[in-house]
């Protein structure tokens, strides 16, 4: 499991712990945690840990001036706290234009293209419900079953996309879609013997074999 690296307020030190722990060890003082691994964090400067933290604490509050008299100035806070923004909105930019340019097929093979390098298989799901008061007799009810099912397709296929991106891939080939409906009950909690119909459950799974794939130039 990974450690992620806090600070603790009370002893004013920085400590590694699993993600979600809140309370210090040793002092039993609140943990201010990050979402930087224990391996990231032990290899930045000093003043660049204790901005790791600022952004989950509110300003002007004790806890963010005693993060504060962790750095030499408060200009140097900012230029590091812009840095990390740059940085952070750089990935975001680079992930969003390879996810413009990630080829999704359901075919395996390509005649403008080859495939030079297969990174496995990948899943993905995503789940919508339907109320089950809705009829599917009138156009209104057709439209929210198509609309709920196209969210369902489209989120489930941005997460081919984001596991596709994190193996260094290009491409999501090999594309298959299958929907399941559940159709379930519950019992209340004061009468076992009486069922209550839930709303409509639809899972979207989709599957594919992330890939880099290069144009081939045409002679």
């Amino acid at each position: 499991m990974a450690n992620y690296a806090c600070f603790c307020t009370g002893c004013d030190t920085f400590q590694f712990a699993p993600w979600g722990v809140r309370k210090c060890p040793a002092c039993g003082g609140r943990l201010i945690q990050s979402k930087v691994e224990q391996w990231g964090f032990e290899s930045m400067s000093q003043q660049e840990k204790y901005t790791t933290f600022l952004p989950f604490v509110e300003k002007g509050t004790p806890e963010y001036r005693l993060l504060l008299a962790g750095c030499e100035s408060h200009e140097e806070v900012r230029q590091l706290q812009q840095k990390m923004y740059e940085d952070a909105l750089r990935k975001e930019q680079a992930r969003m234009q390879a996810f413009s340019e990630m080829t999704i097929a359901f075919e395996s093979s390509f005649e403008d293209a080859k495939v030079v390098k297969r990174g496995g298989c990948i899943f993905a799901e995503a789940v919508v419900t339907i109320p089950r008061s809705l009829s599917f007799d009138t156009e209104s009810g057709r439209d929210y079953l198509s609309e709920a099912l196209e969210k369902a397709r489209s989120l489930a296929l941005e997460k081919l996309q984001e596991k596709a991106f994190e193996l260094s891939c290009n491409a999501v080939i090999s594309l298959d879609i299958d929907y399941l409906t559940l159709d379930w009950e519950r019992p209340p909690a004061i009468d076992a013997s009486v069922h209550i119909k839930e709303d409509y459950v639809i899972c979207v799974s989709a599957r594919g074999t992330a890939a880099v794939i290069e144009k081939v130039m045409n002679s």
